[in-house]
């Protein structure tokens, strides 16, 4: 009783009086098969994603095989809930000619983008959806030249519906042997706008293959990329802001002269001021840092999140609300002093912006039997937070589970198993994507898939909270 009061509280305090989209009273709901079942698949599931909008429509999408043990013969699908339909029908969106499904992003009105590249064409394409209209008859091309063909496209809209999409492209000038990102803007009005250069550079065996786009409701973005500083022979992180009224900004460093930036896997986050947040690892001390854009002062001095070896952060998560408060999340491997095996545990710390302070490092989750495969994190606007994580288990099972954050109670609680299947044969998690959404006033979506190697089938779930 004293959860279903609780959330109320939380619903009642974000303008909504009744729950968005399952009368659960603050837990994960059963598992919902949302592919059809057993659908071939060639080496995986590609890329499940889910979105959820301010009025609790969940739209998810994934790839999967046409012809089982063929190459490059793929077709997208999706699916959408709302609370006035439950599931509907299972909607083919098209051939996808590579694995590569990029961000799935959602504004807060419902309008959506699906960015990725096709192989054999070298586009980077957009397929875009609205609540009224649903999705496009056709992807757009965001490139209009094999020179600027490239990967990880991503998509990001406000809250008016004007967005941008970024790609990249690697050696497109032959000899020249240069990296670019590009970036196109949205406007509701007049539609996609010319293509922008936003990094033109020599290509080095470091140049980030994995920028980071994030939008808040009202337009700013920022993107940030790791590249080798040709001066320096180091890895470091540069960002370019944009304004909406100002457009980009010059190139800027980001990460502290003496790092070196060891992975392109930098999360970030922008509140609705426009402060932007990201963590990154540096790796001749094996360390992870924490450093925010503020608008009326600039780059802050890195804060060290994770300073001891033995914990390292092998994998990492930011989730960031509108008011800039976030989670800091972890995945980080630790000697067993009984045994001497290795078990991966969670750890994670708490950032509040209106104190300018952050929690001391913590355990979120130890996982004393069976191995962390996926996890995500998500923070609504009251500070509660969500952490969801797929694993195995010794028992040869495969489980989806989940912890929250109460802000109130600066812990993690309530710890619930929200699938469960026993691995028979050649049966194991699909372990490509676990994706969690998580509007403003708390409702939550989550999707996973799960794969046959023996029988070469797999099926994709979905959980819904609130």
């Amino acid at each position: 009783m004293m959860r279903k009061k609780f959330w109320a509280a939380l619903l009642a305090l974000s303008g909504m009086a009744t729950p968005l989209i399952a009368e659960s009273g603050g837990q994960w709901g059963s598992a919902t098969l949302v592919s059809a079942p057993d659908f071939a698949h060639r080496a995986q599931l590609l890329t499940p994603r889910v979105s959820v909008s301010a009025r609790g429509h969940v739209i998810t999408t994934w790839a999967q095989s046409r012809v089982p043990g063929t190459a490059l013969q793929f077709e997208q699908m999706s699916r959408r809930f709302t609370p006035a339909t439950g599931w509907e029908s299972i909607q083919l969106l098209g051939q996808l000619n590579t694995g590569l499904l990029d961000v799935f992003g959602q504004n807060d009105a419902g309008r959506a983008a699906l960015g990725y590249f096709d192989t054999a064409s070298r586009t980077a394409l957009v397929r875009e959806y609205s609540p009224e209209q649903g999705w496009s008859p056709a992807p757009f091309a965001l490139n209009d030249s094999i020179n600027n063909a490239g990967t990880n496209v991503q998509v990001v809209y406000d809250d008016a519906g004007n967005g941008l999409a970024i790609w990249n492209a690697f050696k497109q000038d032959g000899a020249l042997r240069r990296h670019a990102i590009y970036s196109r803007r949205f406007d509701v009005s007049t539609g996609w706008g010319p293509i922008l250069t936003l990094v033109d550079q020599p290509y080095f065996g470091e140049s980030s293959d994995r920028p980071a786009l994030a939008m808040n409701q009202s337009g700013a973005a920022v993107v940030i990329w790791r590249s080798e500083a040709q001066q320096t022979g180091y890895n470091a992180l540069y960002a370019r802001l944009y304004d909406p009224t100002r457009g980009w900004s010059e190139i800027q460093l980001v990460s502290a002269k003496n790092h070196q930036v060891t992975e392109n896997d930098h999360p970030i986050a922008i509140d609705r001021k426009g402060n932007v947040q990201v963590i990154y690892a540096d790796a001749p001390g094996e360390k992870l840092y924490f450093l925010r854009h503020e608008v009326s002062f600039g780059w802050t001095n890195p804060l060290l999140i994770d300073a001891d070896p033995a914990t390292y952060a092998v994998r990492r998560q930011l989730a960031s609300n509108q008011l800039g408060e976030s989670l800091i999340v972890w995945a980080s491997t630790v000697e067993n002093a009984f045994n001497g095996t290795a078990q991966t545990h969670l750890f994670f710390r708490h950032f509040r912006p209106d104190y300018g302070t952050m929690t001391a490092p913590r355990a979120l989750h130890r996982f004393d039997d069976g191995v962390l495969d996926e996890f995500r994190v998500a923070i609504n606007n009251a500070g509660h937070g969500i952490v969801v994580f797929s694993r195995l288990t010794s028992a040869n099972s495969f489980s989806v589970e989940g912890v929250e954050y109460s802000a109130s109670l600066d812990a993690w609680v309530d710890h619930q198993t929200i699938y469960t299947e026993q691995l028979v044969g050649g049966v194991n998690p699909a372990f490509t994507f676990l994706d969690l959404s998580v509007n403003q006033s708390g409702a939550a979506a989550l999707i996973w898939g799960v794969k046959n190697n023996t029988a070469r089938t797999g099926r994709v779930w979905s959980s819904l909270y609130n």
